[in-house]
């Protein structure tokens, strides 16, 4: 008998239910992903599609975790539905039963003790995208505050942007307050700020002590080194190249004219990003594609351009851009999985790459690593 309802709908539910039945009966086996993945998109779009809401995020959370760009867009489309209250609760939820969680914690907890800002900026991104882990905005708030304590200025703007999306709602207040005194714990009585000012100044670098922006200063295969660095007193960068104890081979100033966060795949250039655009659902920019495609056209950006990007199956690469006498230089350091990402998690099975690439005038590419 009709009830009223549309067909789809009617269908919908039926499917949703037997799903679940499936789902239920096979929850040992969470810690597969190929299942994970597809159960968990499937069901996190069938519940979306007869309003069952808290259902439809808690599956869209892990499979945005597995990997499953579906279920990212679930979660973000639902986030704009559902109190603030429910979804952090429901991430908190997920979170704590998901298989992960403890290696990531263990993770954050080594980069703490060894005062690794970025790693822990980076663990910050991850827990605001769910990448790997379960999303978390608490998480990702306290971690971004963490690493901006130190001086990481990406993870400054993580921070502030949870906090204009979210300050308007009483229980980000108080979720926010107890991220930041978590952070302030970690800080003080897990040793992050006195391991902060060893590492820096051990670590061989252009830059000030502290004052090395993001990931940019390392030493290359032929003894360079490479960095850029904030200048006190100023919102402008500073990079340098060459032999640390000689004067620099390039030396090259000018303020971060935008950025681009969330983009896919590895070593974008200002030309592909003017022609082709970065729009997305995961894409957070502060800079118009017009912007961009004026500079790669430029002899000279008077400045920087960063570009985090994320790879399909785990990993992320950030780059800062500038064009200089018609030669594009772009510092690059990043990571991609080899394996499956949970066994790679576990093995720590990854490829890393720190380096510089070089476009000529005349669009001839020069890597140095």
């Amino acid at each position: 008998m009709y009830d009223g309802k549309p067909f789809a709908l009617r269908m919908g539910k039926g499917f949703v239910e037997g799903l679940h039945q499936v789902f239920s009966e096979r929850a040992h086996v969470l810690s597969f992903p190929a299942f994970l993945s597809a159960a968990a998109e499937t069901l996190a779009k069938a519940y979306q599609a007869v309003g069952q809401n808290e259902d439809a995020y808690r599956m869209a959370l892990v499979a945005t975790a597995s990997g499953e760009r579906g279920g990212a867009a679930v979660a973000d489309e639902l986030e704009l539905r559902m109190p603030l209250v429910e979804i952090i609760d429901l991430q908190d939820e997920v979170s704590g039963d998901w298989p992960g969680t403890a290696g990531f914690e263990t993770a954050i907890n080594a980069a703490v003790a060894d005062g690794d800002f970025r790693a822990i900026a980076g663990h910050a991104r991850a827990a605001a995208a769910g990448r790997d882990v379960p999303r978390s905005f608490g998480t990702a708030y306290m971690l971004a505050t963490l690493a901006a304590a130190a001086g990481d200025l990406g993870a400054a703007r993580l921070r502030d942007r949870l906090n204009r999306r979210f300050g308007g709602d009483v229980h980000w207040r108080s979720a926010s307050g107890e991220a930041s005194d978590e952070a302030m714990a970690f800080w003080i009585d897990g040793g992050m700020g006195a391991a902060v000012v060893a590492a820096a100044t051990f670590a061989g670098s252009w830059c000030p002590d502290g004052m090395a922006f993001a990931e940019f200063s390392f030493t290359l295969e032929k003894g360079r080194t490479v960095s850029v660095c904030e200048n006190a007193g100023s919102s402008e960068l500073t990079y340098f190249y060459g032999v640390l104890g000689k004067p620099p081979e390039l030396e090259y100033r000018g303020p971060l004219h935008g950025t681009i966060e969330g983009i896919s795949g590895y070593s974008h250039d200002l030309f592909g990003l003017g022609e082709y655009g970065f729009d997305g659902p995961q894409v957070d920019v502060d800079v118009s594609q017009e912007a961009v495609a004026a500079a790669a056209a430029a002899q000279d950006t008077d400045g920087f351009f960063l570009v985090r990007s994320v790879g399909c199956c785990g990993g992320e690469e950030t780059a800062i851009l500038f064009r200089r006498e018609g030669w594009e230089y772009a510092v690059r350091v990043g990571y991609s999985r080899n394996v499956n990402p949970d066994v790679a998690s576990e093995l720590g099975d990854y490829s890393e790459w720190k380096l510089i690439t070089l476009i000529s005038p005349d669009g001839q590419d020069t890597t140095i690593r």
